[in-house]
């Protein structure tokens, strides 16, 4: 299954050089992504497809073509072909490259349609060209907003799907260092500086709104959001997994600025939750929920058969459990396994937490899910009152020779679930974010009694005359912080 995501330009300031794009498509793979669509051409370095190659991700090459809405035809068709040629010959080498488009959301003039073709089959025979992004034999056009997860259950994965939208607040740190802080709240023509315009927007922010209550400033709006950007883009691609179509590219996984849509992380590189929705959902053996009939699945998407046992827990809002199964499976290659349905009509608590388990015979986690779920649609201000739970965390971390790798070990210790737990990385002189960064996991939920061990990994420069210092909130514990001593840290050869 391919699932991606569209880049427009690389960098605002075209500052991007080969470490700017090694990290970028680092990050796709992170999110176990496979192909990255270069929307109408508009990256053209070496460097990076370079780092596809390197990291093993395709491409999806436009040509130079906007949207007719967006753009005239081209004013010399010579030249237009003879830089095409040009694109051709000079990247055709590369083993990402995977496809070749015509034109973004429309057709080419019939001639450069033939012509473009005839380049390709003349240069570089082996690869596919089509002559819409949008248009047999693949579909597009968004929508653009992030949609409720049964709606993508229902009416996409079926198709390659070429623009499928998200909107993805960062998180308040990143909102602190986009704009000046009078700008913050109220919601104002600011934020419209940064994207926040279209109706994509007023979308999201009353399906936060009917969800998860008003927010009280910005740091409750950028909390509440990165509930709404774990919820959709987390049933964008599940929704391919479960109906078998053959990809979708998420528009867009990469920012070109600091923005508040259109992104799996954010400028300063600090990923939202969508970053791990994504990564959760794209695994390449995946359990999953269909909020749409309560059905739970299991995909494989690799070529092996594969023997597991699967775990079903669905908790009350008090952390009591109120269902329990587990399931020996034997999933053939690339199948999809439907395992049973919910009985929900025995769930008689508004809402529910669903946390699903993938072990194989060496009792190694393959696959973990959580979900919140509400009696009512989409109604889930009762987590509001969410009563607190208590974690413990422990950490160190270790150096390798250019790499600081931070291990962090969270324990829940209480009856409650801990919701959407995130782990942050700061200088504690400054309280500063250390990024970018590379983390594991983010923004998890831990059932009660669970465990989890999470990494994150730095540049070991960025540690120079710093003190760092991991800090662990979620929706409901307490913060706790965890200052990385000269004694806590080990040099690995």
């Amino acid at each position: 299954m391919i699932r991606g995501g569209n880049w427009g330009m690389p960098e605002s300031m075209l500052r991007c050089d080969s470490n700017g794009y090694d990290l970028r498509v680092r990050l796709h793979k992170e999110m176990n992504l496979n192909m990255i669509r270069n929307w109408i051409g508009m990256t053209a370095h070496e460097e990076f497809y370079d780092a596809c190659d390197k990291y093993g991700i395709l491409i999806w090459d436009d040509f130079w073509l906007a949207n007719p809405v967006d753009g005239p035809h081209p004013a010399d068709n010579i030249l237009f072909l003879k830089c095409a040629k040009d694109k051709i010959l000079s990247l055709r080498n590369h083993a990402s490259i995977a496809l070749w488009c015509g034109r973004n959301e429309g057709y080419p003039p019939a001639y450069l349609d033939s012509a473009m073709r005839r380049l390709i089959e003349d240069y570089d025979p082996t690869r596919h060209y089509i002559h819409s992004s949008a248009n047999k034999p693949v579909t597009g056009l968004g929508p653009y907003e992030i949609k409720d997860p049964k709606w993508y259950f229902k009416n996409r994965g079926y198709t390659f799907h070429s623009e499928q939208g998200i909107v993805a607040v960062p998180s308040y740190e990143s909102m602190l260092d986009m704009m000046p802080h009078e700008y913050l709240w109220p919601i104002n023509d600011m934020w419209g500086k940064h994207d926040w315009t279209q109706p994509r927007v007023k979308i999201y922010e009353e399906n936060l709104r009917f969800s998860y209550g008003d927010p009280k400033d910005i740091k409750d709006f950028c909390r509440k959001a990165q509930m709404i950007n774990m919820e959709g883009p987390k049933a964008l691609i599940e929704c391919w997994q479960s109906n078998r179509g053959p990809g979708v590219l998420i528009w867009m996984t990469h920012p070109a600025w600091p923005s508040l849509i259109c992104q799996t992380y954010d400028y300063y590189f600090e990923p939202t939750a969508a970053f791990f929705a994504v990564k959760n959902a794209s695994e390449p053996v995946h359990i999953l929920w269909r909020s749409d009939n309560e059905l739970i699945q299991v995909a494989n998407n690799t070529l092996n058969p594969i023997n597991l046992t699967a775990f079903i827990n669905v908790f009350d809002i008090n952390g009591n459990i109120i269902y329990h199964d587990s399931i020996t499976i034997n999933v053939k290659a690339n199948q999809l396994l439907n395992l049973q349905t919910l009985p929900i009509e025995k769930f008689n608590t508004d809402i529910q937490f669903i946390h699903l388990t993938l072990k194989n015979n060496e009792n190694t986690i393959v696959s973990e899910n959580f979900y919140w779920r509400s009696n009512h649609y989409s109604d889930y201000k009762a987590l509001n009152n969410l009563k607190k739970a208590q974690t413990s965390v422990k950490a160190r971390c270790a150096i390798t020779g250019e790499k600081a790798i931070f291990t962090i070990n969270c324990i829940n210790l209480s009856k409650m679930i801990a919701l959407m737990l995130r782990v942050k990385l700061l200088d504690n002189e400054t309280q500063q974010r250390i990024l970018p960064a590379i983390f594991s996991d983010n923004y998890f939920s831990l059932i009660p009694n669970q465990s989890k061990e999470i990494q994150i990994e730095v540049p070991k420069n960025l540690l120079k005359n710093k003190k760092p210092t991991l800090i662990l909130e979620g929706w409901n514990i307490d913060d706790q912080k965890i200052l990385i001593n000269q004694n806590d840290i080990m040099y690995e050869q």
